[in-house]
């Protein structure tokens, strides 16, 4: 009977030696598994992000130069500025303004440079397009024909502006549009002659000037 007895539980310590040794076989072969699973979504996870950081970018965002209306060697390609030279007299920065064939005078503006080596004294304009033309001076903001010429110092210049010297032509009651041209005939006081051709028309904002007879 003692014999019987201890032979079953030396049975089943030896079973559960079994369960044990194999528990612990199963978890240490789970183990590097988990560690595998692991380090395969962290190397995942950094191939991700490796692909975004080399993926192109769409910005399509403008610098401010091309927002402004310039082109890359950081010109403005719109102002359309010109000089026109005939003789000693040069016409820089010139233009006429657009009207419509409703509106009967129109301003012409831009700098004379004088590049002689004496003053040059405009008295009489003409040009290509019909009306009456003349030489403009304001003061406190009225508008007159100015008397004696333009007067240009030699080696100097002088501006003709919207509100200050100008050359005006009036009775003109055609549309005169954007990207139409002008050509000027000068003479000054010594009756030397001076034709400025093609000078561009823009648009420009209203200006509010006064005559003064």
């Amino acid at each position: 009977m003692r014999t019987s007895t201890f032979g079953r539980n030396r049975l089943a310590a030896l079973s559960l030696a079994t369960v044990a040794s194999a528990s612990l076989a199963l978890a240490s072969c789970s183990a590097p598994g988990e560690k595998d699973g692991n380090t395969e979504a962290a190397h995942s996870s950094v191939t991700e992000g490796s692909d975004a950081a080399k993926a192109p970018s769409n910005d399509q965002s403008s610098t401010p130069a091309q927002e402004s209306g310039m082109n890359h060697e950081g010109h403005d390609h719109m102002s359309g500025a010109k000089t026109i030279t005939s003789g000693d007299l040069a016409f820089e920065d010139a233009y006429i303004t657009a009207k419509p064939a409703s509106k009967k005078m129109t301003g012409v503006f831009g700098t004379f440079k004088n590049t002689s080596d004496k003053e040059i004294n405009i008295t009489e304009v003409s040009g290509s397009l019909k009306g009456r033309y003349e030489i403009h001076e304001t003061n406190n903001g009225v508008m007159s024909q100015m008397k004696g010429g333009l007067k240009i110092a030699a080696g100097q210049t002088s501006e003709l502006k919207p509100g200050g010297n100008h050359l005006m032509i009036m009775d003109n009651t055609d549309e005169i549009a954007a990207g139409d041209t002008l050509t000027l005939n000068l003479k000054d006081s010594e009756g030397n002659s001076y034709e400025l051709k093609d000078i561009p028309v823009r648009v420009q904002n209203s200006q509010h000037e006064h005559y003064g007879h």
